[in-house]
């Protein structure tokens, strides 16, 4: 049934129906600080929650917008939310930070499926409660085109602690968690005449392909790897990959007054990088460079300190940790093709709103 024959009140009855259905198992995901701290949920004019003592919140927002940031004939409808929950979840984890509880708002134009706004509303409960954050409020309005979809993340961090873009120090190496350049991959894949073309890709593109997918589909946000390595590595800066590695590390390296430095010997260590850019029509470099959609954690740090802890962070959370360039002194985003040799200005921009 559409929405404009559903009308708001009995959506928002199918809305509190499925919350309240999922509500056992967000409940059981969130530790029992989370639960015995709110007060008042769904259904009040507004949440209460009673602040813990002797800890700082860390409050953000992100959107999605469809024709934008999503297509429902790419993504199934809790996918959509599973995505939009990780672009908040993403922020509090780059800030080493824990989630407790989301508001989300739901702009939705009247022909929209009904199913369709209750699933992106699952998808944002189900992703929260993985990580023992809880659902408790938002708001839903009309759109006139397509729909818009807004979350705001309440988390905390123990006071002192949250890690900022610009303490990083020159001689800090930057770090990368997991496999930056894969899920523009799969963005792009489905973006292009290749879609629904399964089986016609040679075996080596084929598996990258099904692993940039994936991760496009699925992403993750890093909470539990960004607080073992606050704990362990000494971090001065850290920023989450949302928007490719060259436009993050020149956002983290201005805040800290220096010049980043990206070295294609870590950047490019990924080995389905090769198959997947010949795929695409694309060079290995532009894949990770300009980039989008990662979610994963670009941080500095003295070298010696991260190289201590990778081999445990590896192996407890099964996902790569490379040095992908340096800081220096100076200005601007530069490209080391090779160790030792000459540099040149980065050749590849992130996305960025509003530039064709």
């Amino acid at each position: 049934m559409r929405v404009g024959e559903l009308g708001e009140h009995e959506l928002l009855a199918r809305i509190r129906q499925e919350l309240a259905e999922l509500e056992r198992e967000c409940r059981a995901g969130a530790d029992s600080e989370t639960r015995s701290a709110l007060v008042a949920g769904i259904g009040e004019d507004c949440a209460v929650v009673r602040c813990a003592p002797g800890a700082e919140w860390l409050l953000e927002t992100d959107q999605a917008v469809e024709g934008v940031h999503f297509r429902l004939d790419w993504l199934a409808p809790e996918q959509v939310g599973g995505r939009l929950a990780v672009q908040g979840l993403s922020d509090i984890a780059a800030m080493a930070g824990w989630p407790r509880y989301v508001l989300v708002a739901l702009a939705v134009p009247a022909a929209a499926e009904a199913e369709v706004v209750v699933g992106i509303m699952r998808g944002v409960a189900r992703r929260c409660a993985q990580y023992g954050a809880l659902v408790v409020g938002g708001d839903l309005s009309g759109s006139p085109a397509g729909i818009r979809a807004t979350i705001a993340v309440f988390g905390e961090v123990e006071p002192g602690a949250a890690i900022r873009r610009g303490g990083a120090q020159a001689g800090d190496v930057l770090y990368a968690t997991g496999r930056p350049g894969l899920a523009r991959a799969g963005w792009l894949w489905l973006g292009r005449a290749g879609r629904g073309r399964g089986g016609l890709e040679p075996a080596e593109q084929r598996a990258g392909l099904q692993q940039a997918l994936a991760h496009f589909y699925e992403p993750r946000p890093r909470l539990e790897e960004a607080r073992f390595l606050a704990r362990r590595a000494h971090i001065h800066a850290m920023i989450d990959l949302s928007d490719g590695l060259a436009g993050d590390a020149a956002r983290l390296a201005e805040a800290s007054g220096l010049a980043a430095v990206l070295e294609a010997e870590g950047v490019l260590a990924d080995p389905s990088l090769p198959a997947l850019a010949s795929l695409l029509g694309l060079s290995p470099a532009e894949l990770v460079l300009a980039g989008g959609d990662d979610f994963e954690l670009l941080f500095a740090a003295p070298a010696a300190a991260v190289e201590r802890i990778r081999p445990e962070f590896e192996q407890r959370f099964a996902l790569p940790l490379r040095r992908v360039g340096r800081l220096e002194p100076g200005a601007g985003v530069w490209w080391e093709p090779a160790p030792g040799g000459e540099r040149a200005p980065v050749p590849a921009r992130s996305y960025e709103h509003f530039r064709a």
